[in-house]
């Protein structure tokens, strides 16, 4: 699947196969070695180990921000809580940032990148931020990476009653805000680490995965994991 393709299932909320966007970052450093630190603080670190990882495993999508864990760490170094434009400039997130950039120019329409951010509670319980404060970093966060053109946003953690704009502003920038925490977006089946869920919805159109996958799991795992995705189209066909 291409960038079209997975741009298309998001607009049309149905596949015949779910796609599946799980968080690789930890998992790929582990797979090339690399420090956690390195691929945390290095864009070209992050973009060598995420392609390597697709070459691997076939994604339809590639994720950056670490889980949200990205935007936490360039909060938690700003001296005032409420800075937000310290936190955009922060190091910490320079490297999904740019690493972005350099996925983008190289791997152009071959896969979607999805960028990962904290919802506004994480901000709050997180990182201590205030909950204006919080809510008006994450919207400013969406607008810098928006215009990069990502293929969708990822919220994770508990945002209570959704707000609805955040999904105004990923709209506008052609990218769909998906939230997969306890408000899990409709039609998106979590899976932790790949692992089916008993509280799944019956058609899925995308798995997720709500944090980043375990950096220690198996490739051999990881990838029996994402085989047993195409059985679900596969049943779906069967019982149509």
């Amino acid at each position: 699947m291409d960038r079209a393709a997975f741009r298309a299932t998001l607009a049309e909320r149905h596949a015949d196969a779910p796609i599946v966007v799980a968080m690789l970052e930890r998992h790929a450093a582990r797979l090339e070695q690399l420090p956690l630190a390195v691929t945390q603080r290095d864009p070209e670190a992050l973009a060598r180990a995420l392609r390597s990882v697709q070459r691997l495993y076939r994604l339809a999508a590639l994720t950056v921000g670490d889980g949200g864990h990205a935007l936490l760490r360039a909060v938690r170094s700003c001296a005032d809580a409420d800075d937000a434009a310290g936190a955009l400039s922060a190091t910490d997130l320079a490297a999904p940032l740019d690493g972005f950039e350099r996925l983008r120019a190289v791997l152009r329409e071959q896969v979607a990148l999805v960028v990962v951010l904290p919802a506004v509670a994480r901000l709050v319980g997180e990182a201590g931020m205030p909950q204006t404060a919080a809510s008006a970093l994450l919207i400013e966060t969406i607008r810098t990476f928006g215009a990069r053109e990502p293929d969708a946003f990822i919220l994770t953690g508990h945002d209570g009653e959704p707000d609805p704009t955040h999904d105004t502003l990923g709209d506008f920038f052609g990218a769909p805000v998906l939230r997969v925490g306890p408000w899990a977006s409709p039609g998106v089946a979590l899976r932790t680490d790949l692992e089916p869920s008993a509280h799944e919805p019956e058609h899925p159109y995308l798995i997720a995965t709500p944090t980043e996958v375990r950096a220690d799991l198996a490739p051999a795992d990881i990838t029996s994991r994402l085989a047993a995705v195409a059985t679900i189209g596969e049943t779906a066909n069967e019982t149509a």
